[in-house]
């Protein structure tokens, strides 16, 4: 009798944020369960990361003009359908995701940081593994 071993592909998720703590705190609560890939608000350096992603965590307080926010959308669509390639935004505070939320007419996800990396990490593992 073989048995046969099939390495699990872990979902890849991709934060792209400017707050290295927070990357870093969410890293640690994801522990094994994602392969999670870090970046900030350089769009250029973003295509082969999406290549791989499966989830997008973006924070919306980044510094970015309108010219790099549509840069960085149309990427993103290039790269799957948006309705297969889930995108939750990520706030600053609670005031901010309702704000966003409001935007978005629950037709997106928006999470607040102060809901702990923790939070975000149980929720990230319920919905997509």
């Amino acid at each position: 009798m073989n048995i046969r071993l099939h390495r699990v592909k872990k979902p890849g998720i991709l934060l792209i944020d400017d707050d290295a703590e927070f990357g870093r705190t969410l890293r640690m609560s994801l522990g094994d369960s994602f392969d999670l890939a870090i970046t900030d608000h350089q769009i250029d350096k973003l295509s082969p990361f999406l290549k791989y992603t499966d989830i997008i965590l973006l924070s919306v307080e980044m510094k970015l003009d309108l010219l790099n926010w549509n840069r960085l959308f149309s990427m993103i669509k290039k790269r799957k359908n948006e309705s297969e390639l889930p995108v939750i935004y990520i706030t600053e505070s609670k005031e901010r995701e309702q704000e966003a939320n409001d935007f978005f007419r629950g037709k997106k996800i928006c999470i607040c940081k102060e809901t702990e990396p923790i939070k975000i990490a149980r929720y990230l593992i319920a919905r997509y593994l």
